[in-house]
């Protein structure tokens, strides 16, 4: 098959070889059962926010589904004339393929139904969940995967895939009410059971209301009354051939009293969605639904033109060509060239706003308030709530473990916090900043020459001539301060080989390794419409109507050739007329689209639209195999911006984080999105583009973050109730810059790096068929863990969660005694004295409950870090596993209030980690010590006035405990020293 990157035949890499990880021999077995770390205790939930491609969302009418079956690698192949022959025994290996590493212990993982992420996104390569599936639609229920992908917790939305379902399920309900009563109250309830498991929410209901009308029909014709308003469900319980019975009125207390509506007449979002499906789409949809076919047809020429650059095109040709590109060419791209030796301003302040960000995450103490709760029956509900913006009861640059856990054991006695307050309240819409470093950095644009067109802000790019150590530390030093920035030549220094990247290598080496695809309706960046929408509101700003699906490696990218080699076609076509109209030739390669679309959930599309396929968070390295050629290119990479380079924060829990720590690849047709995101706890993110096509990049710096979420939460009325980033959002320009916030725009040519600093708000389109590698870097600086911190109460006050575990983080660095500078070691104490308190209170919660935890090396299959398998939190130190899934002690007790048939298991005793942060709080506190003594010897002296009494110049050299002492107190009487010492 032709090379997608270069047009000729892929050629392979050295042989094939299969290494076992862990000790343990290798197995095919369970090669494809997906990338999350989990362990058979729980079910992890990690995904990528940089990644968040496409996260699923809703708005206040629409909610998008993301939960679909998974699409069999076998129904859907496109024969190639050219493919390499794959043995059919799990026990030999590809040959040519490059070497695929396995872990052992991944055998017993599965996936979880009800975790969703982001960022970045569920995976869906899972082989029980097909057999889940095949075993509910023996059970005369379609199938459903149950898998989710980025922004976490996200609610299902109607989308395309639930009409192609509809029918399905009517004629099910049909066939149900046509049965003998027997057989369906025989059935009913584990029919019904079955499906709460199997299906997931639509238009926000519940999943039990899609059988709410099922469980009716069957209430009824067992013998109980079942109400109904509607005639058409009236006659399906009426004799045939009789009118319908009058309506009795039913009287209460000698009122009348209304008859109550049943579920029969409650319309599913089944059957929503098999309406929308029948409805014609609106004069407004068609409009649309036009121009995005004529947008994408005109993106893949554009693709054939880059995949085939040396080919001579005629004089006359090559404008009309060029004509036609030139309507979907960007605006408003602002990228400016910078040597690596030019220092930008005000680089010791991220982005201006570092001052307030310590002052949250350092407070001084703060007396807790005397004001107690009106009800004197206060109980010890749960463990004291962690956060890192609350103020702290205690003198943490004095505090030793003792006081803390003292402090912490007040809880059990009248349920209070007695340790930290409450969470900032502010950091909900996280951090507001001024101008300051915009304006600085506009000034520095125009004293070097650069227009600047406001608002947009100009995006620093820069050119690396070579390798050497001097030329990647000016770098890294440039990168730590910037919100975001391009970096071309790093693929050419460092040897790094986009060949091997190519998705059908990847498809030959792996081809039924299971991916998510997200269906989504292409359009130019200044709109969003989104499928389901009757109006086709370009301005909106909520994505709702997409389809996400697992396919294989193969079915994807046989689709993505099939779409290319047309297009080359189409080109050839085009260079070689002699006619004057190219839409000709254009309308041939919209039709060939439109008839060549991805099925989904298994069907051929019945839309008027055409829709793309957008190949999300493919894994390269997971807790099963490892792409070794793959990741050996990507460490190639600078330390400070590899996967585990030395330092990396993410190094510390020892685990694999899909998306932060583990490389992803994001295959991308023309149109796909990536929706408005921080990165997961604010971390930065590496992307590069491998090309052909090019990539637009939207950004806002972090100093405008507080203007930004609230604009969002303002799109999104539903954020209060489902959490901010339940919706994924694709923002208007206009609007961004009526707003008064500061937008970044420009484009990511082939071989262009794109790094994102911390903190900073970004969202992306792929304007042509291209290929991009990502992850996230966390960099071990105080700004990096301060603002992860921040996220940590962010998240809270946002009914979220954060992959990072800041606390297993903090407690590794702290045992190893790993410095960095003052103000890191010092958050470092912090996040641990407030995990501390907060291990405390679980034991002693879990006592007064009379539960013994174990040791966790009595857990089997015990993993760095425990998620809780329902809100998806980091466990530190206890965690409670029942019927094989971990939770943390609130949602084990909302389970089971007395913990019945549940262990829970602890890491540590809490003398084991008292231990700990005294040694390093001694470490740190020496040298703060120490540069208070400097700092006092190095101020000035002030030597007394010459006309002073004597008296007066001898008190100004006394200590303060001698002025106590003397006879005669200027001030008057005191009880204590002239002046008590202050922390510095």
């Amino acid at each position: 098959m032709e090379d997608p990157l270069n047009g000729i035949p892929p050629k392979l890499p050295p042989d094939y070889e299969l290494s076992a990880m862990n000790g343990g021999e290798s197995s095919d077995d369970h090669a494809d059962t997906g990338s999350d770390s989990v362990s058979p205790t729980m079910t992890h939930h990690l995904e990528s926010m940089d990644s968040s491609p496409g996260s699923e969302m809703k708005d206040e009418d629409d909610e998008q589904q993301d939960d679909l079956p998974l699409q069999n690698a076998g129904d859907h192949e496109v024969k190639m004339e050219d493919e390499i022959a794959v043995k059919d025994s799990s026990d030999e290996l590809v040959a040519g393929s490059p070497k695929i590493a396995h872990h052992q212990n991944g055998a017993n993982l599965k996936e979880d139904p009800s975790s969703e992420d982001s960022g970045d996104e569920k995976k869906l390569d899972d082989p029980s969940m097909l057999e889940n599936a095949e075993a509910v639609e023996k059970m005369g229920l379609p199938a459903d995967s149950g898998a989710v992908e980025n922004m976490d917790d996200v609610p299902a939305a109607e989308n395309v895939d639930d009409r192609e379902n509809s029918d399905a399920d009517g004629e099910q309900l049909e066939q149900e009410q046509e049965e003998p009563v027997a057989r369906h109250a025989n059935s009913r309830k584990p029919i019904a059971k079955a499906a709460r498991q199997k299906y997931r929410q639509i238009d926000g209901e519940p999943a039990s209301a899609i059988f709410y009308k099922l469980r009716s029909v069957g209430a009824a014709r067992n013998g109980v009354a079942a109400h109904a308003e509607s005639d058409a469900e009236e006659s399906d319980l009426e004799p045939e051939g009789q009118p319908p019975a009058k309506k009795q009125k039913s009287f209460e207390n000698g009122k009348e009293r209304k008859l109550r509506k049943t579920g029969a007449r409650r319309p599913t979002a089944r059957s929503r969605a098999k309406k929308a499906v029948e409805e014609k789409p609106t004069e407004a949809q068609e409009g649309f639904f036009k121009k995005s076919a004529r947008w994408l047809s005109i993106a893949w020429i554009l693709t054939a033109l880059r995949m085939e650059p040396g080919i001579k095109v005629p004089e006359k040709r090559r404008k009309d060509i060029e004509k036609m590109v030139e309507e979907i060419e960007e605006q408003n791209n602002h990228i400016v060239d910078i040597d690596l030796d030019t220092e930008m301003p005000m680089q010791d302040n991220y982005r201006g706003v570092m001052d307030k960000v310590e002052k949250m995450v350092l407070q001084d103490k703060s007396e807790m308030s005397r004001k107690r709760k009106r009800n004197r029956g206060i109980q010890f509900k749960e463990p004291i709530q962690l956060n890192f913006t609350g103020a702290p009861r205690f003198d943490w640059k004095t505090a030793k473990s003792e006081d803390i856990v003292k402090l912490a054991k007040k809880t059990k006695l009248d349920g209070q916090n007695h340790v930290f307050g409450e969470p900032d309240k502010s950091v909900a819409n996280l951090i507001e900043g001024d101008d300051a470093v915009i304006k600085a950095e506009q000034r520095f644009f125009k004293d070097h020459g650069v227009q600047v067109t406001e608002p947009f802000l100009s995006v620093v790019r820069y050119n690396l001539a070579d390798n050497s150590e001097g030329t990647l530390e000016k770098l890294k030093k440039r990168i730590m301060n910037t919100s975001m920035c391009v970096i071309t030549g790093l693929d050419k220094v460092t040897g790094f080989n986009w060949n091997k990247f190519s998705p059908t290598l990847l498809a030959q080496w792996k081809p039924d390794l299971l991916h998510p695809v997200l269906h989504q309706l292409p359009q130019p960046t200044n709109s969003n419409v989104n499928l389901n929408d009757k109006k086709a509101d370009p301005k909106k700003w909520t994505i709702t109507g997409g389809v996400k699906e697992g396919f294989s490696l193969k079915t994807y990218v046989d689709w993505l050739n099939n779409c290319i080699n047309y297009s080359k076609e189409v080109y050839a076509k085009m260079r070689a007329s002699q006619m004057t109209d190219m839409e000709v030739f254009r309308e041939e390669l919209e039709r060939y689209l439109h008839a060549n679309q991805l099925p989904i959930n298994g069907r051929n599309q019945n839309t008027d639209a055409t829709l793309i396929g957008f190949g999300t968070n493919i894994e390269l390295e997971t807790q099963q195999f490892v792409f070794v050629e793959l990741v050996n290119e990507i460490n190639k990479f600078p330390y400070y911006l590899a996967t585990n380079g030395a330092g990396n924060l993410l190094n510390h829990p020892q685990e694999n984080i899909a998306g932060l720590n583990s490389a992803q690849l994001y295959v991308k047709a023309p149109g796909s999105r990536t929706s408005i995101h921080p990165e997961n706890s604010a971390l930065a993110s590496f992307n590069h583009n491998i090309g052909p096509g090019d990539c637009v990049w939207y950004g806002v710096p972090l100093e405008d973050s507080d203007k930004m979420t609230r604009l969002l939460k303002h799109h999104n009325a539903k954020s209060k109730s489902v959490g901010l980033y339940a919706t994924a959002n694709w923002p208007n320009e206009e609007e961004l810059i009526k707003a008064g916030i500061h937008l970044q725009k420009f484009i990511q040519r082939p071989g262009d790096t794109v790094y994102v600093g911390a903190g900073t708000y970004h969202w992306v389109q792929s304007n042509g068929y291209t290929v991009n590698v990502s992850w996230n870097i966390a960099q071990p600086t105080f700004e990096q863990l301060s603002l992860a911190a921040v996220m940590h109460d962010h998240y809270d006050l946002n009914l979220h969660y954060a992959l990072l575990p800041i606390q297993t983080i903090a407690w590794n660095i702290a045992e190893k005694k790993i410095r960095h500078n003052l103000k890191f070691d010092q958050l470092i104490s912090m996040i641990c004295m407030r995990s501390l308190a907060r291990a405390q209170t679980e034991f002693d919660y879990l006592e007064k409950h009379d539960v013994h935890p174990r040791p966790a090396a009595q857990a089997h299959n015990l993993v760095p870090v425990e998620r809780c398998s329902k809100c998806q939190e980091c466990t530190h130190n206890i965690f409670v596993v029942h019927e094989n899934e971990s939770y943390c002690i609130e949602c084990a007790k909302k389970k089971s209030a007395k913990f019945v048939g549940m262990t829970a298991y602890y890491r540590q005793k809490m003398t084991h980690w008292m231990k700990i942060l005294d040694e390093f709080n001694a470490l740190w506190r020496e040298e703060q010590a120490a540069q208070d003594a400097a700092a006092e010897d190095a101020a000035p002296h002030v030597a007394a006035p010459q006309n002073a009494a004597p008296q007066e110049a001898a008190l100004q050299d006394e200590t303060p405990q001698e002025a106590a002492s003397n006879d005669g107190p200027r001030d008057g009487p005191r009880d204590g020293p002239l002046d008590a010492p202050h922390d510095q």
